[in-house]
C-alpha cells in the first residue's frame, strides 16, 4: 500500500500546471493538505503558476499569502508566476509591487519576472515604466531575452502611435 508523499503530489500539481488545469491543481494541493503531507515551495509554486496561466491572480494572491503564512519562503519561480498572474489581469501596479518585493527580500528579479512585468506595463500604457524596468533588468545585470525585446519593440511602437 503506496502512502502519497510530496513528491508524487508535486508532480501532479506541476503536470497540471503545464496542461492549464488550474481547478485541479488546487484540488491537489487542498488533496495533500488533507493527507496529512505538507505542501513545499513547489507545491505552492505550481499551483499559483496554474491558476496565474488561467487568469484568475486573486486565488494565485491566496495561495501565495498561505504560503508565507504557513512559513513556506516562497522561491524566484513562486514571485514570477503571481507576475504573470498580475500580467495576465491586466493589473500593471500589482506586478510591479512583486518586484518590489522580491527586492526586498534581496532577490533580484529573473528575467521571466521582469519580462512578465515589462508586458504588464505595456498592457497598461505604463511605456516609460516598462522603459524603467529594462533599465534596471540591466542594472542589475540580468540578460533581457528575445520576449522581453520584443514586448518594448511593440511598446515603443504604441507609443509612437499613440502620438499621431
Amino acid at each position: 500500500n503506496l502512502e502519497p508523499n510530496a513528491y508524487c503530489f508535486n508532480a501532479c500539481i506541476a503536470a497540471c500546471e503545464k496542461c492549464g488545469r488550474s481547478r485541479e491543481a488546487v484540488e491537489l494541493l487542498e488533496q495533500m493538505k488533507a493527507d496529512g503531507v505538507p505542501p513545499d515551495v513547489y507545491s505552492y509554486s505550481s499551483a499559483i503558476g496554474a491558476l496565474a496561466k488561467s487568469g484568475n491572480v486573486a486565488w494565485s494572491k491566496k495561495l501565495f499569502d498561505e504560503m508565507n503564512a504557513r512559513g513556506v519562503v516562497p522561491n524566484m519561480f513562486t514571485y514570477s508566476q503571481l507576475i504573470i498572474g498580475y500580467d495576465k489581469a491586466g493589473r500593471w501596479q500589482e506586478a510591479i509591487e512583486v518586484l518590489g518585493i522580491l527586492r526586498s527580500n534581496r532577490m533580484v528579479p529573473n528575467v521571466v519576472a521582469y519580462g512578465a512585468a515589462i508586458n504588464a506595463c505595456k498592457n497598461g500604457k505604463q511605456w516609460e515604466r516598462a522603459r524603467e524596468l529594462f533599465d534596471d533588468m540591466n542594472t542589475l545585470g540580468v540578460k533581457p531575452n528575445q520576449h522581453v525585446f520584443s514586448t518594448l519593440l511593440r511598446a515603443s511602437s504604441e507609443l509612437r502611435d499613440s502620438a499621431m
